[in-house]
């Protein structure tokens, strides 16, 4: 029988969303075909105390120390399958300015930002070249922890004291507004679109995680709209060298379809957009991880 270690926990921001998704995990495995090994952890280094206890690990860890490439590169040392992305991917992908680089860098529409670093003063002649309104939100946060809105140059300040509670580093970014979109890929492969209607002026920790504050829905698109999310959501697969599976986080304004994130350790709670796509495509919570774990076994 397999044993399958489900990491959860974490010391980042997103910690109680980790264990959320770790108890899904959990709810969510086959007992008939797997040993269950929960291993809620602090610290990355603490993975090292289940060397011979587990023959793959499934991440349910979000944020830092977690989703940015440690624990990965601690499993591969101690040469563990492990679910998501790779060490390199993961490092990138958290770091939202970083990420945002290499998309500009390749044609990959994304909104215009700037971003504020906590040991260098700035001033407010750094934003008069981005539109209003602005988001601002941590560098490597998720789930919409420490998110504000400016409505004025004047407010970005407050913003981004607020972020840099949870972060060194602080993104300013033009507020996009449209229809969000969230394209949940699975080995490569884009499954159904959600479109996001969250009953609030953004998509928060709050709607995120309540069942009540929100709407995800089926995307309703033309088929050349459809057509464009595929290629785009390609692109960033290809890009990033994402594996196993991931969430790329976009808006559609007019005729121009930005790319805000990407997520190689998405949400996996009850709430969550990867396990509502996969339902929408007719698969099961459980035969979705099934798929996880034969794809993060097979890739050793």
């Amino acid at each position: 029988m397999l044993r399958v270690g489900v990491i959860m926990g974490g010391d980042s921001s997103e910690r109680e969303v980790s264990l959320l998704s770790g108890e899904e995990f959990i709810r969510h495995l086959d007992q008939e075909k797997y040993e269950i090994i929960p291993m809620i952890i602090e610290k990355p280094k603490e993975v090292i105390e289940w060397v011979g206890k587990i023959d793959v690990a499934l991440l349910a860890l979000h944020g830092r120390n977690g989703e940015d490439g440690k624990v990965q590169a601690l499993l591969e040392a101690l040469e563990i399958p492990y679910s998501g992305s790779g060490v390199a991917s993961s490092a990138i992908c958290i770091d939202k300015n970083m990420s945002k680089l290499v998309m500009k860098s390749m044609g990959i529409t994304t909104p215009e930002w700037v971003m504020v670093r906590k040991d260098i003063e700035w001033h407010e002649e750094f934003f008069t070249g981005l539109k209003l309104p602005l988001i601002i939100k941590p560098n490597q946060g998720g789930s919409s922890i420490g998110i504000s809105i400016a409505e004025s140059y004047q407010d970005i300040e407050k913003g981004i004291k607020q972020a840099l509670e949870y972060d060194d580093e602080v993104i300013v970014e033009e507020w996009i507004q449209g229809e969000e979109i969230t394209c949940s890929m699975m080995n490569g492969e884009i499954i159904p679109v959600l479109s996001i209607k969250p009953n609030m002026t953004f998509y928060d920790y709050k709607a995120k995680y309540s069942m009540n504050d929100h709407v995800q829905q089926v995307a309703h698109l033309s088929q050349g709209v459809i057509d464009r999310l595929r290629s785009l959501g390609h692109q960033c697969w290809q890009l990033f060298k994402l594996k196993n599976y991931a969430r790329i986080d976009m808006i559609i304004q007019g005729d121009v379809i930005y790319v805000i994130e990407i997520n190689t350790l998405p949400g996996m709670t009850k709430y969550s957009h990867l396990p509502k796509s996969a339902r929408a495509m007719g698969i099961t919570y459980k035969a979705m991880l099934d798929k996880i774990i034969e794809a993060s076994v097979s890739s050793v």
